[in-house]
């Protein structure tokens, strides 16, 4: 993973970051900054079982970068490809486990949420949708904004449209997150993806369903939704 950094209008390269230079972990498959952290996934790191995945910190200080932390989901294990998705806000990341095989079926899918606490990154909670179902790939996208976490899960079943995607909201109120929000499309289209993609900002939401046929096939679509109360 390499780092650039803007003087003026030029970008030059301040690190190359590295993994456990273990062949086929994958190291770089997805990465998020925040301020003089970062965090890079390899999500065929095989420490905690077979591409279970791993997330790794990194803190700058200086022009030098230098690994803080590297961290697992609680309950790794073989081909939960954790880090496919991550995104970092201050001292809050959110890593996701979309093909996690748990207790609502093959590939329902996690969140994981870690906090930094005087140094050290421990997990602060499990997030799953409260309607989880085996293949929905919850976590395929991932954004925090403040207290909220939007996550994306691609192929949710909704009456009369197989595949066509969910989106949920999560609020944290002191350690505790809880499931705020459901949002779909209006259309019972199939395969529409809704949650491929996803992005939060203050009270805006904005999600892609790539494969929406609403203007021709699969010409896609992006939805905006706004939060009216807290």
């Amino acid at each position: 993973a390499y780092i650039y950094v803007r003087k003026g209008t030029e970008w030059s390269l301040q690190a190359s970051l590295v993994g456990d230079s273990n062949d086929l972990d994958g190291f770089g498959y997805a990465g998020s900054v925040y301020a003089d952290t970062a965090v890079v996934t390899s999500w065929h790191d095989d420490d905690q079982g077979k591409n279970a995945g791993a997330a790794h910190i990194f803190v700058r200080t200086g022009t030098s970068w230098v690994r803080e932390a590297k961290l697992y989901a609680s309950d790794a294990a073989n081909a939960d490809h954790f880090g496919r998705a991550v995104d970092l806000e201050g001292d809050t990341l959110a890593v996701n486990s979309m093909l996690d095989f748990n207790a609502a079926g093959v590939y329902a899918g996690n969140a994981y949420i870690f906090v930094r606490q005087d140094g050290s990154w421990v997990e602060q909670a499990k997030l799953e949708a409260s309607d989880a179902e085996g293949a929905d790939n919850f976590g395929v996208s991932l954004n925090i904004n403040r207290n909220f976490l939007a996550v994306g899960a691609l192929a949710a079943d909704a009456p009369g449209g197989k595949d066509r995607g969910a989106a949920y909201i999560f609020r944290r109120k002191g350690c505790e997150w809880e499931q705020q929000a459901r949002l779909e499309p209006d259309e019972a289209n199939e395969f529409m993806y809704f949650g491929q993609d996803i992005a939060l900002q203050g009270n805006i939401a904005i999600i892609g369903a790539p494969n929406d046929d609403d203007f021709g096939i699969s010409t896609g679509s992006v939805y905006v939704y706004k939060r009216s109360s807290q």
